[in-house]
């Protein structure tokens, strides 16, 4: 697990489900899990809970999603805690691009649409 921001983690799965040590360790009360599958009830039992729906592929577009997630992450930290953890460094690419667009997806912005340009050609290539 790696501390980002006051109040802002991400880790793994593992930690994820390590939610005593997350607490008492660290307050967290949050979790953001960004994956095909939400973590189980018991994991996620005594905090405030977000799964958005990413199949853990380089390709798998999340810039559309993370100005939702950014306002579950503002509402993490600004009570106590948070952790996120992600499928693969695909999400780390579009991360620095939302934060290049100063944390807002703009759909006019120049490097918004290469982005979905390469997107679109990806599709393409892979006969989608």
């Amino acid at each position: 697990m790696s501390y980002i921001i006051e109040n802002l983690y991400m880790g793994s799965e593992c930690d994820a489900y390590d939610g005593k040590y997350l607490k008492m360790k660290f307050g967290v009360n949050h979790l953001l899990t960004i994956d095909s599958k939400p973590l189980t009830l018991e994991a996620k039992e005594g905090f405030t809970y977000k799964h958005v729906y990413a199949l853990d592929d380089i390709d798998t577009d999340l810039l559309t999603k993370l100005e939702e997630c950014n306002q579950f992450i503002d509402e993490g930290r600004q009570s106590g805690g948070i952790l996120v953890h992600w499928p693969n460094s695909g999400f780390l690419q579009q991360l620095r691009l939302f934060e290049c667009m100063g944390n807002s997806v703009d759909a006019k912005s120049t490097i918004y649409k290469a982005y979905k340009l390469e997107k679109l050609a990806q599709q393409f290539k892979n006969g989608e």
